[in-house]
C-alpha cells in the first residue's frame, strides 16, 4: 500500500481517479494563487483537523511541498504558527473555526498582518460576519475551495462531513447544497444521471436543489445530450439513488458484525486509516501507529466483507497456505525454477505483512467479541428485531446493560432501536428509563442527550401500532438460517449474512427502488411507515430509446453493467457497504454500485452526535 493513504482506484465502476484528480488541482491551484501573489517565504498552511485526513485523500505531502508550503499546522487556540511566509487558512464554514481564526489575527503582530482564508467548500455569512464583528475580516483574503465527494475506495466516496445532528435535529439543511453540488460534480464527469429516485425529506429537497442549480446551465447550454456522456470509453451513471438517513435508523443502530464494521467500531476507520496501539503490532509501547485500510491491501480487500465470525478459520487457512508457500523454495532445483520462485517469495512476503496486521486486529476484535457483555447485546437485538421490541426479554436486556454501567451511548443506542421498532415505548417504560439512565450516569451527562433523542425521533411515547412487523414481512428483513462462508472468495448465499440473521433494510430498500416505477405499489402500504416520500425521476424516453433493458445479457459482462449511485444523506455504516457490494452481485442482470455518503458513520457514533453534557454548577457547593 502507498505512504500517502490515497486507495488505488484502477478497475473502479467510474473513472475515480479523475474525480481525485479534479479535487487535487482545485486543492493546488488555490495553493499556487497564494504563493503568485507573493509575500516570501513558505506558505504557513493551517488546517482546520478535520480536514486533515480528506485533504490527504487527493494530495500528497510532496504534492504541498512543490506548492509552496513551507510546513502544516492544524488550527488550535493560540497565536498562529510563526514565519515570514503567507499564512493560510483551509477550515470548514462552523464558527469554532471563524472564533480561533479571529482570535489568532487579534493577536498577531502589527495591525497589517494578513491571511488567506478558505472555507472548504463554500463560505458561510455567519463566519464572515463573526470574523467583521472580531475586526479582522479586512485583513483576511476570504475565498471557497469546491472540494466535495472524496474517494475512499473503489466503490466509495464521501463527502466527510459528519451531519446527522445538523440535518435532523437542528435543521441546518446547508450540508445538502454541498450534496447537490457533488451530483452535479459527478455530472460533469461522466455524464447526466439517467434516472434519480429518492426516499425522504432531504432526498427530495436535493432533488429540487438539483433542477435549481441545472436550470442554468441548461439555458447556457452546457449540458450535453444523454449520447455523449463521459470521456470515450467511460461509464455513465444509469441509476442515483438518494436515501435519508432516518429512513432506516434501524440498521446503523445495531451492532455491526462484518470485519470492516467492527474495525469502525473499535479503532474509528477515518478517511481509510485506523490508529492501532503499538504493542499490538510487536512494537515497543509509544503513540499509535497508522494503519491504512482499503482495497489497496488485496487481502483487507477480500476480509472486510466477512462476518466476524468467519474470520478465525478464514485466517487459519491463509497462514498456512502462506507457510505452504515459502516451503516451496525446497523443491526448486533448476535456475528456471529458482527464478518463479523468488517472483512469488515477493508476493509471499506482501501477504505474510497484510496477514500479520489482520491477524493482530482481529486478536483485539476477539477480545471484544468474546466478552459476555457483547453476546447479550447481540441476543437482544435479535429479540428486538423479531418482537418488534416489546417483550420482557428485550426489556431485560435494556435493564441489565444500563445495570452493567455500560458506555452511555451503548445504552441508549439499544434503547433507541427498542423505541423504533416498537413506534415508541410506554409511557410507564419510558419514565422508569429516564430515571435509570439518569440515576446511572447523571443529569448533568444524560439529561440534555434524552432531549435530543425525542426531538429527532429516536425516543417517544408509544402513541401508534408498530408498522415494523408489516415492514419485516415485506421486505423479508428477518431470516431464520444465517449462511456460511468457507472460501475467501466465496459469496454468502443470502443478505442476512451481514447482520448474523438481519436483511439490512436501507439494502431491501435499494434492490426494490431499481425495480421499475410500476412494481413499486407491491410494498408501498408497508413502507409508508418510514418517514419521508417517495419519489422517481427520469426523463421521458427518446425516440429509439429501448423500453427495458437486455434480459439476456451474459453472466459475467462487465462493460454493459449498470452503474448505480446510492447517496446516503445523513451517514453510511461499513456493513450497508458490504451488503451493497453483495446485492449487485446478485442483480441480474449485476449493478456495479458505487455509495456516496455524506460521511461513514456507526451506529454509537450517531447517538454520540446528539449527546450533550453540561457543568452542574451545584456540584462545587458539596
Amino acid at each position: 500500500m502507498s505512504a500517502s493513504g490515497q486507495p488505488a482506484l484502477e478497475n473502479a465502476a467510474l473513472d475515480l481517479d479523475a474525480l481525485r484528480e479534479r479535487s487535487r488541482r482545485l486543492l493546488l491551484s488555490a495553493l499556487d494563487a497564494v504563493a503568485a501573489a507573493g509575500g516570501g517565504g513558505g506558505i504557513r498552511l493551517v488546517l482546520d483537523q478535520r480536514l486533515s485526513g480528506p485533504l490527504g485523500l487527493v494530495a500528497r505531502p510532496l504534492d504541498f511541498r512543490a506548492h509552496g508550503v513551507d510546513k502544516i499546522y492544524h488550527l488550535e487556540s493560540g497565536p498562529p504558527p510563526q514565519g515570514a511566509g503567507p499564512l493560510v487558512y483551509f477550515v470548514r464554514a462552523e464558527f469554532e473555526s471563524a472564533q480561533v481564526i479571529a482570535a489568532q489575527l487579534s493577536c498577531a503582530e502589527g495591525s497589517s498582518a494578513r491571511a488567506t482564508l478558505h472555507f472548504v467548500p463554500r463560505r458561510s455569512l455567519p463566519c464572515e460576519k463573526l470574523l467583521e464583528e472580531a475586526g479582522v475580516y479586512s485583513r483576511l483574503v476570504v475565498r471557497e475551495c469546491h472540494l466535495h465527494l472524496l474517494p475512499l475506495d473503489k466503490d466509495l466516496l464521501s463527502l466527510e462531513r459528519p451531519c446527522f445532528r445538523a440535518l435532523y435535529h437542528d435543521g441546518d439543511m446547508s450540508v445538502l447544497h454541498s450534496v447537490a453540488s457533488s451530483i452535479l460534480e459527478l455530472e460533469d464527469l461522466y455524464g447526466p444521471v439517467a434516472s434519480l429516485r429518492g426516499k425522504g425529506s432531504c432526498a427530495q429537497q436535493v432533488s429540487r436543489m438539483l433542477k435549481q442549480m441545472r436550470q442554468p446551465r441548461q439555458e447556457a447550454g452546457r449540458p450535453a445530450e444523454r449520447a455523449s456522456g463521459p470521456r470515450a470509453g467511460g461509464r455513465q451513471i444509469g441509476s442515483l439513488l438518494l436515501l435519508d438517513r432516518v429512513c432506516d435508523m434501524v440498521t446503523p443502530l445495531l451492532t455491526e458484525l462484518t470485519y470492516e464494521g467492527l474495525l469502525h467500531s473499535v479503532f474509528n476507520i477515518r478517511p481509510g486509516v485506523i490508529d492501532v496501539e503499538p504493542e499490538l503490532l510487536g512494537l515497543p509501547p509509544g503513540m499509535p501507529v497508522k494503519r491504512e485500510l482499503n482495497s489497496s491491501d488485496a487481502l483487507y480487500a477480500q476480509l472486510r466483507n466477512r462476518n466476524f465470525g468467519d474470520m478465525g478459520p478464514l485466517l487459519q487457512k491463509l497462514s498456512r497456505d502462506v507457510q505452504e508457500g515459502q516451503e516451496e523454495r525446497h523443491a526448486a532445483h533448476t535456475v528456471s525454477q529458482l527464478r518463479d520462485f523468488m517472483r512469488k517469495l515477493q508476493q509471499l512476503e506482501a501477504m505474510r505483512k497484510s496477514l500479520s496486521l489482520h491477524v493482530s486486529l482481529a486478536e483485539r476484535l476477539q477480545r471484544h467479541t468474546a466478552a459476555p457483555a457483547f453476546h447479550a447485546r447481540i441476543a437482544a437485538e435479535q429479540e428486538a428485531l423479531a418482537n418488534a421490541g416489546a417483550t420482557a426479554d428485550a426489556e431485560a436486556a435494556l435493564d441489565g446493560a444500563i445495570g452493567r454501567a455500560e458506555p452511555l451511548p451503548s445504552v441508549l443506542r439499544l434503547a433507541c432501536l427498542h423505541s423504533i421498532l416498537a413506534s415508541g415505548l410506554k409511557e410507564k417504560k419510558l419514565a422508569a428509563l429516564h430515571a435509570e439512565v439518569l440515576s446511572e450516569y447523571g443529569y448533568s451527562a444524560a439529561s440534555l442527550s434524552l432531549n435530543a433523542l425525542h426531538k429527532v425521533g429516536l425516543l417517544r411515547r408509544h402513541d401508534a401500532r408498530s408498522g415494523w412487523p408489516s415492514l419485516r414481512k415485506a421486505l423479508d428483513l428477518v431470516a431464520d438460517d444465517v449462511p456460511e462462508v468457507e472460501g475467501l472468495s466465496d459469496l454468502p448465499s443470502a443478505l442476512s449474512y451481514y447482520y448474523s440473521g438481519y436483511c439490512p433494510l436501507s439494502t431491501r430498500l435499494v434492490g426494490w427502488m431499481l425495480a421499475r416505477a410500476p412494481h413499486w405499489s407491491s410494498r408501498a402500504e408497508a413502507l409508508g411507515w418510514l418517514p419521508g416520500p417517495l419519489f422517481w425521476e427520469e426523463p421521458p424516453p427518446r425516440e429509439g430509446d429501448e423500453e427495458e433493458p437486455p434480459a439476456t445479457l451474459p453472466e459475467g459482462s462487465v462493460a454493459r453493467r449498470e452503474v448505480a449511485v446510492v447517496y446516503f444523506l445523513g451517514g453510511c455504516t461499513y456493513s450497508e457497504v458490504s451488503a451493497l457490494r453483495w446485492l449487485g452481485q446478485q442483480l441480474r442482470p449485476p449493478v456495479d454500485f458505487v455509495v456516496a455518503s455524506t460521511h461513514m458513520t456507526s451506529g454509537d457514533q450517531i447517538i454520540e452526535s446528539l449527546m450533550q453534557t453540561f457543568e452542574n454548577s451545584l456540584s462545587s457547593l458539596e
